[in-house]
């Protein structure tokens, strides 16, 4: 038996090989052509040894090579079929998680740059707002200053996971419309409305909200006006 299972063993390995430099590559004519004359070399060697050493078997004797031959073939197709099949399948399924998570880096990256470039902007919004109060000595910077840390901290801390809450994110909008809203006092008109459900855990990549709302505030009437 050592040696049919030997010439098994040669034969998964030669298909596996086979595979990879043939099947893999779209050579299908070449795998199918050269894994079937490899098979046939196994199906004769497996028929060879069980004619020659196991005719006193209860399952092989009185059995002629030819009959013993093709009972093999069946055994020999299903090998062939089966690791073709096989490898078919975890390859297409390690493709697709490479596939899968080369997306989601690209994705990262993508939201990661946008965030690069929101950041900045909004700290330097809003550094030039405070940079006015201080001309003017105006006793309203004490209370920006305050709003500007929790911002920046959200800005510097809370955007390091690729999403965040949208509570979060509202309640970021929230800061930034209480500063906006001590800086321009009487000259401000605002109501803000979240309809979150209780409970909710939506999710999304941090800052993306927050430029809506700054740019509300730059274009807005009382802004251009003044």
């Amino acid at each position: 038996m050592l040696l049919s299972e030997i010439l098994l063993v040669a034969a998964v390995y030669g298909t596996l090989w086979l595979y990879r430099r043939s099947f893999a590559r779209k050579k299908y004519a070449l795998y199918f052509g050269v894994g079937t004359a490899a098979w046939i070399v196994y199906l004769c060697g497996r028929t060879m040894f069980q004619f020659y050493y196991l005719q006193k078997e209860p399952a092989f004797r009185g059995n002629s090579f030819a009959d013993i031959f093709f009972n093999n073939i069946t055994v020999v197709i299903v090998y062939f079929l089966f690791i073709t099949a096989c490898k078919y399948f975890k390859d297409g399924y390690i493709s697709q998680q490479f596939e899968s998570e080369r997306k989601q880096e690209q994705l990262m990256a993508e939201v990661n740059n946008l965030k690069s470039q929101i950041a900045p902007h909004f700290l330097f919004n809003t550094l030039n707002n405070l940079y006015g109060l201080a001309v003017d000595k105006s006793d309203k910077l004490p209370g920006l200053m305050l709003r500007l840390s929790d911002l920046l901290r959200h800005s510097l801390y809370d955007t390091q996971p690729a999403q965040v809450s949208l509570r979060n994110e509202i309640n970021v909008l929230k800061s930034y419309i209480e500063l906006e809203r001590i800086r321009l006092e009487d000259d401000l008109e605002l109501t803000f409305e979240d309809h979150i459900p209780a409970g909710s855990d939506q999710q999304l990549a941090p800052l993306l909200l927050i430029v809506f709302i700054e740019n509300a505030f730059k274009h807005s009437k009382f802004i251009t006006s003044g």
